[in-house]
């Protein structure tokens, strides 16, 4: 009984993926999409990171060598580096993570929702140096808010607390997108249920809401800390 429902399981499954294959085949423009982003990816992502791979598995001649890798391990300023951009992903997910399930207004009745969301939203459409130049002429040394209305000269505003707060604003947008889509997939009737029941709205939310949406707040966290090592730009203006 059991290997005959787990054949049939398969069949299903190969079906269902045979049906998508031929329906995909009938849509040409589809098709053609899909190789094209394919190819795309395949030139402008595999490719290079191939070549960075073979480069740093190489030698001058050619010939395979871990010279270049031990050298990375070996270095203190390299292992620094990695150890401060490991520290700064972390840190920046975790805070950047939770103030996007605060701002979530996905299961709230607030005014003017739409234009709380489109406001979420406008630090990703902004170059990302944007936020540096702004915290450098607001809070910087000849800052319009330090130095011109507290009166405070010689601000230093470099360095990793600034970059933080950059990296924050830039990619919280990301979390928020993120658990805004699962926390509004959360059947209600469920959170319903347990109010029905007697929970509290925190005993509710400990109970039933986190959990469920355990999973968006993860992806949110990878999302945000993978934005926060693949960035150049920000450290680059006011990493110091």
């Amino acid at each position: 009984m059991a290997n005959a429902a787990g054949s049939g399981g398969k069949s299903a499954a190969r079906l269902k993926r045979r049906n998508e294959t031929k329906m995909i085949m009938r849509q040409p423009i589809m098709l053609v999409a899909i190789l094209a982003v394919i190819v795309l990816l395949l030139l402008f992502v595999v490719y290079p990171l191939v070549k960075v791979l073979l480069f740093s598995l190489t030698d001058e001649t050619g010939a395979f060598s871990l010279a270049t890798a031990a050298e990375i391990f070996s270095t203190s300023r390299y292992l620094k580096t990695f150890g401060r951009t490991m520290l700064l992903g972390v840190i920046v997910a975790v805070i950047a993570t939770f103030i996007g399930y605060a701002y979530t207004i996905t299961r709230t009745n607030v005014p003017c929702k739409g234009f709380l969301k489109t406001i979420a939203t406008l630090p990703i459409l902004s170059p990302p140096f944007i936020l540096c130049l702004s915290i450098i002429f607001l809070f910087g040394r000849q800052g319009l808010i330090t130095k011109s209305l507290l009166g405070i000269e010689g601000n230093d505003v470099y360095g990793m607390g600034s970059l933080i707060v950059v990296q924050v604003l830039s990619f919280f947008p990301i979390a928020y997108m993120t658990l805004s889509g699962i926390l509004s997939s959360i059947d209600a009737s469920v959170e319903d249920a347990a109010c029905n029941m007697g929970a509290s709205r925190w005993h509710t939310f400990w109970t039933v809401t986190f959990p469920l949406s355990l999973p968006g707040i993860i992806s949110g966290c990878l999302l945000v800390f993978i934005q926060s090592l693949e960035d150049f730009s920000n450290p680059a203006t006011i990493g110091g």
